[in-house]
């Protein structure tokens, strides 16, 4: 079974992400912040993790470049959900968000989440010759 976990601090954000991926075969465990990331990663690495883009603790743009630098997660799938993001305050496009696989709005998750994060995960293991 495929491991995701889903870090965002909106305890029903997380339970309607948890629900759709679930239903596509992922385990599921839900964080609320930086620190409960980092420790469900290392407790038991995953394949997929979806991402706010401001957690209570660590904001995205500091925690993806961590996380790619780490040989035990570099190849995660990240689907970033931009509960907060403002191109305009922010000043860069999303797909700049140093190496994010998706960037998703909360409003869209249904339709855009599970298929982004399935063919980006797809796509990882091809590439890698891994089988699914």
């Amino acid at each position: 079974m495929t491991r995701a976990v889903v870090a965002h601090p909106d305890a029903g954000l997380r339970g309607g992400v948890r629900t759709r991926l679930e239903a596509e075969g992922y385990e599921v465990v839900e964080v609320l912040d930086g620190a409960g990331l980092r420790d469900a990663l290392a407790e038991d690495p995953a394949s997929v993790l979806v991402l706010d883009v401001a957690l209570d603790d660590a904001l995205a743009i500091h925690l993806i470049p961590e996380l790619r630098a780490d040989p035990a997660t570099r190849e995660l799938v990240i689907g970033l959900v931009a509960s907060i993001y403002d191109r305009h305050a922010w000043r860069r496009p999303a797909r700049e968000l140093h190496g994010a696989d998706a960037l998703v709005e909360p409003h869209r998750l249904d339709e855009t989440l599970v298929p982004r994060l399935r063919a980006r995960l797809e796509h990882r293991r091809a590439a890698s010759g891994d089988a699914p």
